[in-house]
This record gives C-alpha cells, structure tokens and sequence, in this order.
C-alpha cells in the first residue's frame, strides 16, 4: 500500500512500511497507472467486524513506457476464484474505443 486510506478495517498499517515502498517507486522512477473501478483490490472475505479490505494490486511503469504506450485504462474487476481482484490493462485504439485481447486463460502469479 502507498497510503493509509488504501486499507478499510483491521489494524493500522505501519507508515513506515508505506513511505518505504513509495521511496522505491520514486527512486525507480516509476509511476502508478491509476484506475476505474472499486478502490481495494484484496479482502478476506469475512463478515462484521473482521472484514478487511486494501489496495494490495496496481500496475506501474516508466514514464518512458506511459509516453510509449499512453493510451491505456485500468480497471479493477470482480473476484474470480481469488481474494483479489483481476486487474484489466487495456490499450485504447486513437479514437478511444477499447481494443484487448482475451486468451480466456485468466493467470495469478503468487509473488
């Protein structure tokens, strides 16, 4: 997570942690893709008071890569058979309709 309002429930997240990872992100020179769609990527699935939710998952890149490749959308999509969201990278074509590539073979790498 780079932010506190990035987690809903639960405990506290260390701001330590937080500002590490986002010094990483600056000295590569990377940036955060943005998105449409919910705000958390992950939940535990649990019920009341138990039930946690953050924004684990995003894309980053280059700012060579976003002025490469700089129409894109991001979206955060529905649980499939995980606790986190599938997360779209699409390409949008010069007159802004939507062009992907659907293999059907949804992957998820446990990193």
């Amino acid at each position: 997570m780079l932010f506190a309002n990035e987690k809903q429930g639960g405990s506290d997240k260390r701001i330590s942690g937080m500002l590490a990872f986002r010094n990483v992100i600056d000295d590569c020179g990377l940036i955060d893709l943005g998105f449409s769609g919910p705000v958390f990527t992950w939940s535990n699935k649990r019920k009341g008071t138990g039930h946690v939710q953050e924004r684990l998952d995003r894309f980053i890149a280059t700012h060579s890569w976003v002025n490469l490749f700089g129409n894109f959308k991001v979206k955060h999509r529905g649980f499939m058979f995980s606790d986190h969201r599938h997360i779209l990278l699409s390409r949008v074509d010069r007159n802004y309709s939507f062009v992907t590539q659907n293999s059907g073979n949804f992957k998820f790498e446990s990193c």
